[in-house]
């Protein structure tokens, strides 16, 4: 018969905790679900990535069997890969638009996001944005540094240390092709891609975060470890304007001038030689950095709080941000394309 005034209450285990084996953390479960969101969202980066990767390699045989089906027969010059130089920085160039719009396009179309929340062009003050591009160019000029010293590296070490570039002629239609390949077209869709999907897609988890982790993707995605620390430094100095500003054309325009700068250099070697063309880059590199670091001071000083970040609604450390931002199905395989991209790059 039951005893009312003494109720059965079952007892509990002794080993028992409400949080079993995660050492009484009351925020596991939201750590574990901030982590997973990050880890798909960085995932989802990542296989965009590498779809511009793909079309960057696959692009120009498409193009090469369309002319072919046209009847076109290869008569250019080794170093224009067997095309005119007219065509090839043509087919570069419509290379280039396709491989880096579609992904970025075709990732906002998946995810649903309004062409307007990736893409930001907020008003901001004239001085401000001078100011901005001033201190992008600054630090893009500054980056040359870590560079340099990479190239010198791989080069004491027996390695390839050098970047890239495309073939130049002495014509005038050619030498502005190159100058619109090299200046205007990277500077329109890389900045859609790394300053618009991936910036924006990192930024619910911190702006800190996403200007470093967009940057880290930027060095990463280039695949050559001359380019990686330039690229990183470079990305850092875009992701942050673009944050500060609201304003992507702020970092189309300083990616337009520093690539403009480098492409100004080359054709003045080609017409003038070495000596005036270091000249002239020596006084543009200390102008640059000059107008950076006035331009540091009049955004303290004028724009209060410019350099401050917002502290992150967030439950992760940057550490486990960083891991999660490179541990997962597209992050590694992105890691893993960097690495053999960089060693390829070596032997060349």
């Amino acid at each position: 018969m039951a005893n009312y005034d003494h109720p059965y209450v079952p007892q509990q285990n002794p080993m028992y905790t409400p949080y079993p084996q995660v050492g009484m953390d009351p925020f596991y479960e939201q750590r574990r679900e901030e982590k997973h969101r990050l880890g798909k969202t960085a995932s989802g980066l990542s296989w965009m990535l590498l779809l511009v990767v793909l079309l960057m390699a696959a692009l120009p045989s498409v193009e090469t069997s369309f002319l072919r089906m046209i009847g076109y027969r290869w008569q250019g010059e080794l170093q224009f890969s067997g095309y005119t130089p007219l065509l090839y920085y043509l087919v570069n160039g419509v290379t280039y638009l396709l491989a880096f719009a579609l992904p970025p396009l075709l990732y906002m179309a998946v995810k649903r996001l309004p062409l307007q929340q990736v893409l930001p062009f907020q008003k901001t003050r004239f001085s401000t944005a001078l100011a901005c591009v001033f201190l992008g160019m600054g630090v893009c000029m500054l980056a040359n540094f870590p560079a340099n010293w990479m190239m010198d590296f791989l080069e004491w070490a027996g390695y390839n240390g050098t970047v890239p570039d495309s073939p130049l002629t002495g014509e005038p239609s050619i030498q502005a092709l190159y100058v619109i390949s090299l200046a205007v077209i990277p500077a329109l869709v890389e900045e859609l891609v790394f300053r618009g999907a991936v910036l924006h897609g990192l930024r619910r988890f911190g702006d800190g975060f996403a200007i470093v982790g967009s940057a880290f993707l930027f060095g990463m995605f280039h695949g050559n470890l001359v380019q990686l620390p330039f690229a990183f430094f470079c990305g850092l100095a875009l992701a942050f304007v673009v944050v500060k500003t609201g304003n992507l054309w702020v970092s189309i325009v300083i990616h337009f001038l520093n690539n403009g700068l480098s492409a100004a250099i080359t054709l003045l070697q080609w017409y003038q030689g070495d000596v005036l063309a270091n000249a002239v880059y020596l006084i543009a590199f200390s102008a640059w950095v000059l107008l950076g670091i006035a331009s540091v001071v009049f955004l303290a000083l004028r724009r209060k709080g410019f350099f401050h970040l917002h502290k992150p609604n967030s439950l992760l450390t940057a550490g486990q941000k960083f891991v999660k931002l490179v541990v997962n199905p597209g992050g590694l395989v992105l890691f893993g394309y960097c690495v053999l991209s960089c060693v390829m790059m070596m032997y060349l």
